[in-house]
């Protein structure tokens, strides 16, 4: 994870994050991981230290002719953007 060297603390609380189980869901929810969520508890220094880092991540890709993998961090910097966007308060 390329956070990792500017912000190590940040990368770390990902990772942990990234590996904890997700919000349970109720007992008569069938929906698979597709539905999966989890609470995320940042400053907005550090939403804007991810989204810097997703964006460096998607070019590195690109120009290093890694299309796919571009294209996959692409998307998830659109959607965490698109997340931001939907938050009440966000302009």
């Amino acid at each position: 994870m390329r956070l990792a060297e500017p912000r190590p603390d940040l990368a770390a609380r990902l990772r942990t994050l990234l590996d904890s189980p997700p919000i349970p869901k109720p007992s008569w929810h069938d929906a698979g991981p597709d539905s999966d969520y989890l609470i995320l508890d940042l400053e907005q220094e550090e939403i804007e230290d991810i989204v810097d880092a997703l964006g460096d991540l998607e070019s590195t890709l690109a120009l290093d002719g890694h299309r796919d993998h571009a294209t996959t961090a692409g998307t998830l910097l659109d959607r965490w953007n698109a997340a931001e966007s939907g938050k009440p308060g966000a302009a």
